[in-house]
């Protein structure tokens, strides 16, 4: 779920929990993602979060 959005120009920039799966929702990791036109969003950090705690379930919620 994308939970913040910011415009820099000529794309926004979505952030969301990026959890693989509910079990994750409450151990979330911060992860990015593009829009041109806020109706379709790709991932620009496939490969795992962007941030996450460096603490124990390296939650950052």
């Amino acid at each position: 779920m994308i939970n913040s959005v910011i415009y820099v120009p000529p794309v926004f920039i979505g952030f969301y929990d990026g959890s693989a799966s509910e079990k994750g929702n409450y151990e979330e990791r911060c992860r990015l993602c593009m829009s041109y036109d806020l109706k379709s969003f790709e991932s620009i950090t496939p490969n795992g979060p962007i941030l996450e705690s460096p603490y124990s379930t390296h939650s950052v919620r």
